[in-house]
C-alpha cells in the first residue's frame, strides 16, 4: 500500500528511482496470472488493497 500524500512519493521516487504506479485489485491479480513482472514495485490504495486481499480469500475458501 502507497499513500498517495506528496511525502509518500517523494520516498518512493527517492527509494526506487521513478514515480509510483498504482494499480488496481484486479491489475495486480492480471499481472501476476500472466506471469508480468514489473522493474519496480506497484502501489496501491488501501481501498484496492483490501479488495486484493478479499479476493485472495475467496479464492482460498473455495
Amino acid at each position: 500500500m502507497c499513500g498517495t500524500d506528496v511525502a509518500t512519493r517523494r520516498a518512493y521516487q527517492r527509494e526506487h528511482g521513478v514515480q509510483p504506479v498504482f494499480v488496481t485489485a484486479r491489475e495486480a491479480v492480471e499481472a501476476r496470472r500472466n506471469g508480468e513482472a514489473w522493474s519496480a514495485p506497484r502501489c496501491m490504495t488501501e481501498r484496492e488493497y483490501g479488495r486484493l486481499v478479499a479476493t485472495a480469500s475467496t479464492r482460498a475458501g473455495l
